[in-house]
Order: C-alpha cells, then structure tokens, then sequence
C-alpha cells in the first residue's frame, strides 16, 4: 500500500496450464485474492508467450506440463527478450508415486 495514495498495488497475474479445469481452478482461487489481477488465462505456448509479450504482467504462474513450451525454453525466450515478468512454474505430481 502506497502512504501518499493509499492504495494497494494489485500484481498483475497471468496463468498457464494445458487443462481446463486447473485454470478454471487458479482463476477462482487467485482471483478472488486482492493482491492480484488475472489479466490472462492461457493453455498453450502461443497464447502464453503472446501474453506476457502484450499485456507484460509481473508475474506469469506456468506448468511445467505443457507440451508445446518447456520451462528451458520460456527462459530462454524471456532472457532472450529481456522479459520482466517474473516467471514461477509449477508441476503436477501423481500422489501415488511419492
């Protein structure tokens, strides 16, 4: 929260996953939180890179699954770019292999 203003800077979010219902899933939960604002949901490589290119949030959430777009290259791509967006990837387990 800003003294002079007294608002709260909202970090602007996008979310990444290949499956519907885990971005339905992160959309309900991340966007009913006041510290961010869900500018784009996306499920595929074009559409995340096109995201973060356009609408530059401060962050982009990313699994780690998707079949078009490894972790190693999203950062190579925004190293490349010189992104800001802070990338935080995530992956999917199956609980009965741990």
């Amino acid at each position: 929260m800003s003294a002079k203003q007294g608002t709260f800077k909202r970090d602007r979010l996008v979310i990444v996953d290949q499956q519907p219902i885990v971005l339905q899933g992160l959309k309900s939960i991340l966007g009913a939180q006041q510290d961010f604002d869900l500018v784009a949901s996306c499920s595929d490589r074009t559409s995340c890179l096109e995201a973060i290119r356009n609408l530059t949030p401060d962050v982009a959430l990313i699994a780690d699954t998707l079949p078009d777009l490894t972790a190693a290259e999203i950062l190579a791509i925004a190293k490349a770019e010189n992104l800001p967006t802070r990338l935080v990837f995530f992956t999917e387990s199956d609980p009965t292999t741990i």
